[in-house]
């Protein structure tokens, strides 16, 4: 297994429905290490997110480790709203409350 992507001031962004009807988003970050591809502190967005284990965010074709807190403006929008940042499990995937089985 491909050791994760270290994430730095990461953001989630981009909310919407994943094939599981989950609700879901991306993750982008300025600084990301321990790609192959890209130069470390190459910016990077990430495909949607599948799911989340305490630090360890998957995507679709990658692992993601987030390395400390969040950007400190989406620290910021989160704070405004009353969003509390787990430090611990800080993405989660919702389930779609919406979403009914057939």
């Amino acid at each position: 297994m491909n050791e994760p992507i270290k994430l730095k001031d990461w953001e989630v962004i981009a909310c919407t429905y994943n094939d599981t009807r989950r609700l879901s988003g991306a993750l982008v970050s300025p600084t990301t290490y321990g790609r192959r591809l890209r130069p470390a502190g190459t910016e990077i967005v990430t495909s949607a997110i599948q799911s989340s284990d305490h630090r360890t965010v998957n995507t679709v074709n990658s692992i993601y480790e987030l390395v400390g807190g969040p950007s400190e403006s989406y620290a910021n929008w989160c704070a405004k709203r009353g969003i509390v940042i787990d430090p611990e499990q800080p993405v989660k995937v919702l389930e779609c409350p919406c979403h009914t089985p057939d």
